[in-house]
């Protein structure tokens, strides 16, 4: 997981953000929770959606919510619109 975060394509405020924190890996990601990244200014509930969004698109595990070892849970949840719809198919995502 040491592919630059470059490589996932995220918007130019999402980008700049992680490069003003020096995020610049996606290894040095998963070193911030959900909590950390949402206490950096200008970074909200789209700007979690979006990595969280990402991440999971491109086959990795969700960012958790808090760094404690006791909450697993994650920030953002994916459901299927439609149960006989092919594996590939638009997930809805609900924000818990």
């Amino acid at each position: 997981m040491n592919y630059e975060v470059d490589a996932l394509e995220f918007s130019f405020r999402v980008s700049r953000i992680l490069k003003e924190k020096n995020i610049n890996t996606i290894n040095d990601l998963y070193k911030y929770s959900v909590n950390d990244l949402l206490s950096f200014s200008g970074f909200g509930r789209k700007s979690i959606i979006e990595i969280q969004t990402t991440l999971i698109v491109c086959g990795y595990p969700p960012i958790k919510q808090d760094n404690k070892a006791d909450k697993e849970y994650r920030a953002v949840i994916f459901v299927k619109d439609n149960k006989d719809a092919p594996d590939d198919e638009v997930y809805k995502i609900i924000w818990k």
